[in-house]
Protein backbone atom coordinates (compact mmCIF):
# COMPACT_ATOMS: atom_id res chain seq x y z
CA UNK A 1 0.00 0.00 0.00
CA UNK A 2 0.95 3.44 -1.13
CA UNK A 3 0.78 6.18 0.81
CA UNK A 4 -0.26 9.60 -1.53
CA UNK A 5 2.17 12.70 -0.37
CA UNK A 6 -1.12 15.19 0.66
CA UNK A 7 -1.49 12.04 3.67
CA UNK A 8 1.80 12.52 4.67
CA UNK A 9 2.81 16.47 4.04
CA UNK A 10 2.12 19.51 5.76
CA UNK A 11 -0.68 21.34 4.15
CA UNK A 12 0.77 24.91 4.32
CA UNK A 13 4.78 24.18 4.30
CA UNK A 14 7.16 26.51 6.02
CA UNK A 15 9.53 27.41 3.21
CA UNK A 16 12.98 29.17 3.11
CA UNK A 17 13.85 31.43 0.60
CA UNK A 18 17.36 30.91 -1.03
CA UNK A 19 17.80 34.05 0.18
CA UNK A 20 16.79 33.77 3.62
CA UNK A 21 15.77 36.74 6.49
CA UNK A 22 15.98 36.05 9.95
CA UNK A 23 12.36 35.80 9.93
CA UNK A 24 11.86 33.06 7.63
CA UNK A 25 14.91 31.53 10.25
CA UNK A 26 13.10 31.94 12.98
CA UNK A 27 9.85 30.74 11.55
CA UNK A 28 11.77 27.50 10.29
CA UNK A 29 13.50 26.99 13.96
CA UNK A 30 10.00 27.40 15.77
CA UNK A 31 8.28 24.69 13.89
CA UNK A 32 7.83 20.95 14.54
CA UNK A 33 9.41 20.36 11.07
CA UNK A 34 13.16 19.08 10.80
CA UNK A 35 13.70 20.57 7.10
CA UNK A 36 12.14 22.77 4.78
CA UNK A 37 11.88 23.10 0.78
CA UNK A 38 14.17 26.18 -0.47
CA UNK A 39 12.37 28.11 -3.24
CA UNK A 40 14.09 30.75 -5.19
CA UNK A 41 13.71 34.09 -6.18
CA UNK A 42 11.14 33.46 -9.39
CA UNK A 43 9.01 31.05 -6.57
CA UNK A 44 10.59 27.77 -8.04
CA UNK A 45 11.60 24.41 -5.79
CA UNK A 46 15.34 24.31 -6.03
CA UNK A 47 15.80 22.24 -2.72
CA UNK A 48 15.28 21.42 0.74
CA UNK A 49 17.45 22.12 3.71
CA UNK A 50 17.81 20.59 7.26
CA UNK A 51 16.76 22.68 10.54
CA UNK A 52 20.10 21.35 11.64
CA UNK A 53 22.06 23.07 8.43
CA UNK A 54 20.28 26.31 9.38
CA UNK A 55 21.47 26.29 13.05
CA UNK A 56 24.86 25.90 11.74
CA UNK A 57 24.65 28.91 9.07
CA UNK A 58 23.21 30.99 12.44
CA UNK A 59 26.21 29.78 14.48
CA UNK A 60 28.70 30.35 12.29
CA UNK A 61 26.89 33.86 11.63
CA UNK A 62 27.37 33.33 7.67
CA UNK A 63 25.93 36.87 7.16
CA UNK A 64 26.21 39.02 3.94
CA UNK A 65 25.40 42.70 3.81
CA UNK A 66 23.38 43.34 0.60
CA UNK A 67 24.88 46.81 0.15
CA UNK A 68 28.20 45.76 -0.40
CA UNK A 69 27.99 42.41 -1.67
CA UNK A 70 29.04 41.94 -5.14
CA UNK A 71 25.63 40.26 -7.03
CA UNK A 72 27.27 40.54 -10.84
CA UNK A 73 27.44 37.11 -10.60
CA UNK A 74 23.61 36.56 -9.93
CA UNK A 75 21.29 35.84 -13.14
CA UNK A 76 19.20 39.60 -13.53
CA UNK A 77 16.17 40.29 -11.81
CA UNK A 78 16.35 38.43 -8.74
CA UNK A 79 16.01 40.36 -5.11
CA UNK A 80 16.97 39.46 -1.84
CA UNK A 81 14.94 39.16 1.53
CA UNK A 82 16.58 40.98 4.50
CA UNK A 83 16.09 41.58 7.91
CA UNK A 84 15.45 44.99 9.30
CA UNK A 85 19.26 44.68 10.32
CA UNK A 86 19.89 45.17 6.10
CA UNK A 87 21.10 41.23 6.29
CA UNK A 88 20.56 38.13 4.91
CA UNK A 89 22.05 34.98 5.08
CA UNK A 90 24.94 33.77 3.14
CA UNK A 91 27.42 30.84 3.75
CA UNK A 92 30.05 32.88 1.68
CA UNK A 93 30.62 36.02 4.06
CA UNK A 94 31.19 36.70 7.42
CA UNK A 95 29.10 39.44 9.13
CA UNK A 96 27.83 39.95 12.39
CA UNK A 97 24.85 38.44 13.59
CA UNK A 98 21.98 41.12 14.50
CA UNK A 99 19.05 40.16 16.86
Amino acid sequence: MFLKANQIMAKDPISVPTIANMESCKKALQSHHNAFPVINTAGKLVGNIPKSMIVKILEKKSFYDKDQTDRSQVGAGTSDQQDSNGYSLNDNAEQPFID
